[in-house]
């Protein structure tokens, strides 16, 4: 497969990354968090505001439209994904193949359960997001960015995804996706991009939770005093609310539906 190049890159993953990319320590914005008990009971908790987020050089966050998704494997028994979004100036490409059977391994398992903390923690979405990862930050490095730099663009790149409904793509209420699957339906609802977001900024070292307001899934970012803007504190940490369902949204920034109202800080 040739390499398409434009303002940016084009990465062409196979299959499963074997092996895992573990990042070293982060910079003074963020704190590398290794550990995590997802058996932990999530608390209820209500925002901090802080000094306002500049939203100087961001895009007015807007609505993401909805799509339904319909992967189609190709002939070699894979579903091919091609991605594009847009960061500080500069248009990203990411594409990836994905065997038929991860995907339908996934889709096997069960989707009842609401410990999200299991969606984006085993084995082979880890190996698959280390590689994503492990891009960010080479790339980062490449361009001179700093650690909050780092997650914006990967989170620019999750808010690009599609706006998908669960009742529309699967016939279900509730259905949360594996990380593998967002990839594969391009896109998902709240807690399927939230969850996607968490294990990707977790596999790129940072320390992360799930935020959990009233009908909505959102991702708590461990801060550093530099870092403004909502958060909530969770075992004596800072977790800067971070919206991934549309473009335009900035660390710190809440929208007004769910500000002062009560969460649930979820553990990853």
């Amino acid at each position: 497969m040739t390499f398409l190049k434009s303002v940016g890159i084009w990465l062409v993953v196979f299959g499963i990354v074997f092996g895992f990319w573990q990042s070293g320590v982060v910079g003074v914005v963020f704190d590398s968090v290794l550990g995590g008990n997802s058996n932990t009971v999530p608390i209820v908790a209500a925002p901090t505001q802080n000094i306002p987020v500049s939203t100087s050089g961001y895009a007015s966050p807007t609505n993401a439209m909805m799509r339904t998704a319909s992967p189609t494997p190709t002939e070699a028994g894979y579903y091919d994904r091609e991605y594009t979004w847009k960061y500080k100036g500069t248009t990203w490409y990411y594409s990836i193949s994905i065997p038929k059977s991860t995907y339908n391994y996934y889709r096997n398992l069960d989707h009842t359960s609401r410990d999200y903390s299991k969606y984006g923690s085993d084995e082979y979405t880890k190996k698959y997001l280390g590689n994503l990862a492990k891009m960010f930050k080479d790339k980062g490095r490449e361009y001179g960015y700093s650690d909050s730099e780092n997650v914006m663009n990967a989170v620019a790149f999750v808010q690009s995804l599609p706006y998908t409904s669960d009742k529309v793509t699967t016939g279900y209420d509730e259905y949360p996706r594996y990380p593998i699957e967002t990839l594969v339906d391009n896109g998902g609802d709240c807690e399927d991009t939230a969850i996607f977001t968490a294990a990707l900024l977790r596999q790129m070292g940072y320390g992360v939770v799930l935020i959990n307001p009233p009908g909505h899934m959102a991702v708590g970012v461990k801060g550093g005093e530099n870092v403004h803007g909502t958060y909530y504190n969770y075992n004596g940490v800072k977790y800067f609310y971070l919206e991934t369902t549309s473009s335009g949204w900035d660390i710190g920034q809440m929208p007004s539906e769910y500000k002062n109202t009560k969460v649930k800080i979820i553990p990853i």
